[in-house]
């Protein structure tokens, strides 16, 4: 089956749009889209986190709810290894994170998962 010209046209044009979308970070939730498109555009690293958490003060209420909700839930699911690794460190600023990835081959299967979150 041969499609017309116009179809052709069409089945391009879509295909392409759909190559330039980016598609959203991984563990970036989706209250963050806006600031992530806002502070994190720039970023060639690929670690929107990081730029979220760096612009922590900016962002907007939906976000900061979003990031903390992520970051409880990270702890939760490595409560074992911050038990271990960091029983000193405070929780806030993304200090468990930088506690903790140093050990990363060290982690469970699940808290490795998370980790970046913390």
């Amino acid at each position: 089956m041969r499609l017309a010209p116009i179809a052709q046209v069409m089945l391009f044009a879509i295909a392409g749009a759909a190559a330039i979308v980016p598609a959203r970070a991984a563990n970036v939730p989706p209250d963050c889209s806006a600031d992530t498109q806002r502070f994190c555009a720039h970023e060639m690293s690929g670690d929107e986190l990081r730029c979220l958490r760096k612009n922590q003060g900016s962002l907007l209420p939906a976000c900061k709810r979003s990031l903390s909700a992520q970051a409880k839930a990270a702890a939760r699911l490595c409560a074992a290894e911050i038990e271990q690794f960091c029983p000193d460190v405070q929780p806030a600023g993304g200090r468990l994170g930088k506690c903790i990835m140093p050990h990363h081959k060290e982690l469970s299967p699940r808290c490795r998962s998370v980790a970046a979150n913390l």
